[in-house]
């Protein structure tokens, strides 16, 4: 069983089924009545809750992703889950010993979301299962997220307000767009009551 702590593999599996903001929205937030911008406001909503989520280390609107591992942990040792806050575990698959892919049940591991960043433990006195000496045997699938958009904090939603708004009043000079941390510090303030430290 190889223990390669350090090591895991993020991707996307199922994208957010809406965005923590509207166009609507931010056209309120813009004091904007035409609609010749909509389609460039509602591409700077994803761009910057990509952004957002990137910065903080932590996910928005629900979204399914896969954490791949060459191995489980030794014993009973914790595996940190990135992207938070982790609503749920979806399943862990891993390849075992004599070459077949297995699923654990889920009465057989415990998800703490107390924690800043989400723990995954065995259930109480038992411990990760071998998996066989390969590249990615171990995968993870999770939802991440604060649910839908209504549960996404509220400061979060006004400083990607905040920064699409700065994005707006340079859209004439895209070329000189400083870099988004860079262009509205009031929202960089309000992102960090949120922003987890990365793992």
């Amino acid at each position: 069983m190889m223990n390669c702590e350090p090591h895991y593999g993020l991707k996307l599996h199922t994208a957010p089924a809406e965005e923590p903001i509207t166009t609507a929205q931010v056209k309120t937030h813009l004091r904007v009545d035409v609609t010749e911008d909509d389609a460039t406001i509602a591409a700077w909503i994803i761009a910057v809750r990509v952004h957002v989520e990137r910065w903080l280390n932590r996910r928005l609107v629900s979204q399914t992703w896969d954490m791949t591992r060459d191995g489980f942990p030794v014993g009973s040792r914790e595996i940190l889950l990135p992207y938070g806050p982790v609503q749920s575990i979806t399943s862990i698959s891993y390849i075992n010993t004599g070459g077949t892919t297995s699923t654990m049940d889920s009465s057989d591991y415990t998800l703490d979301t107390y924690s800043v960043v989400p723990r995954l433990y065995p259930a109480f006195g038992e411990i990760w299962p071998a998996t066989r000496d390969i590249q990615n045997a171990v995968t993870i699938r999770y939802v991440a997220g604060f649910g839908d958009a209504a549960a996404v904090p509220e400061n979060i939603k006004i400083a990607m307000k905040m920064m699409i708004a700065a994005m707006y009043e340079y859209r004439e000079a895209m070329g000189q767009i400083p870099p988004l941390e860079n262009l509205c510090p009031a929202a960089e303030s309000l992102l960090w009551t949120e922003k987890v430290i990365s793992l």
